[in-house]
């Protein structure tokens, strides 16, 4: 009867250790730990603005501001080649705080991992794995938002354990900022001062459409640019709204709020549908017309357009002229944690 209790006391702890490790929501342990050697799983934090004060940022890094969201997948390390991404061994939300450190529900066992963080640059979005891949599609334009500011972020071989003895917290400090992949794009139009065969009183800008955009792009986990895309028929508008203007002069710019758009190639022509409302002959006579325009042009990732539209106006009977000039540049963020995209 001895020997029968022992073993029922031995069956029912290892009952009762299995519900432990289930109830931990951790990840599971790499295959080379022994149960002996995890001890209790460890909660992690991002400190989120440490390449912020090393300085390790480059043209299209991004720091995310206090409330924002990214997600993170984690998987074993390997020693060659990549995870197998269709099988993550877990997975949270993380929101960045004011003071910088991104905070979430993760747990991990002592161990060495793979950590992938995506993020829309948004406080109620985040990007998750189409099933069974390691690959997000990201939708360009379909709700009209102005688009998802994707960014990632790959930390190879994070080494999980508690920062002091006996404790189960670890501060994960980021190497690089989050890299962008969309293209930060703002439209402006004014009138021509000088020179116009009719004097233009007034100019508001109705909407710009751009057309030549692909409706989503694919990225996979590990990358560091987007898989192929060949197909270029989506469009983005910007709506009335969209625009304001420093004064009611119709020689100063009406500016969009930037929109993020994915990259383009430069293999389709970018088109633009300019509809505005002219105000002539001494403010007595209005009208509201769609001025076309085209431009071959690579949209590339982390960078700002600025595409800049100036009419000169010729009447109703002879035929309009829209000048395009484009501006684009790098924008790099070191200190100001108060000025993101995607605010």
């Amino acid at each position: 009867m001895k020997i029968r209790m022992d073993k029922y006391i031995c069956l029912w702890t290892g009952m009762v250790g299995c519900l432990v490790v289930l109830a931990s929501c951790a990840a599971n342990a790499p295959e080379d730990i022994g149960p002996e050697d995890r001890g209790e799983p460890v909660s992690i934090s991002f400190d989120m603005y440490t390449a912020s004060v090393t300085k390790a940022e480059t043209e299209t890094t991004e720091d995310m501001v206090a409330g924002k969201t990214f997600r993170i997948y984690v998987y074993n390390s390997v020693e060659n080649g990549m995870p197998d991404f269709s099988k993550p061994l877990a997975s949270a939300v993380y929101t960045v705080g004011t003071d910088g450190v991104a905070t979430g529900d993760l747990r991990l066992y002592r161990g060495s991992y793979y950590m992938y963080l995506v993020s829309y640059n948004s406080d109620s979005e985040t990007p998750e794995l189409t099933a069974n891949t390691g690959q997000i599609t990201v939708g360009n334009i379909e709700d009209n938002s102005g688009g998802k500011d994707f960014m990632y972020n790959t930390l190879k071989d994070i080494v999980v354990q508690p920062e002091a003895a006996g404790g189960n917290h670890m501060t994960v400090k980021l190497p690089t900022s989050f890299t962008r992949m969309g293209a930060q794009v703002v439209v402006k139009v004014k009138s021509k001062k000088d020179g116009q065969p009719v004097t233009v009183w007034g100019l508001t800008v109705e909407d710009i459409k751009i057309g030549g955009l692909p409706a989503s792009r694919t990225y996979q986990l590990g990358k560091t640019k987007w898989e192929d895309c060949n197909v270029y028929d989506a469009f983005y508008q910007y709506p009335k709204e969209a625009f304001t203007r420093p004064d009611s002069e119709p020689y100063s710019f009406w500016t969009s709020t930037p929109a993020v758009l994915l990259p383009v190639d430069g293999s389709a022509e970018l088109t633009f549908d300019v509809n505005l409302t002219v105000l002539y002959d001494g403010g007595k006579k209005s009208l509201t017309k769609v001025y076309p325009a085209s431009i071959q042009k690579v949209l590339a990732p982390g960078m700002t357009y600025e595409f800049e539209f100036t009419l000169t106006f010729y009447g109703v009977i002879v035929a309009t002229d829209l000048t395009l000039a484009v501006r684009e540049y790098n924008t790099i963020t070191l200190d100001n944690k108060d000025d993101g995209l995607g605010k």
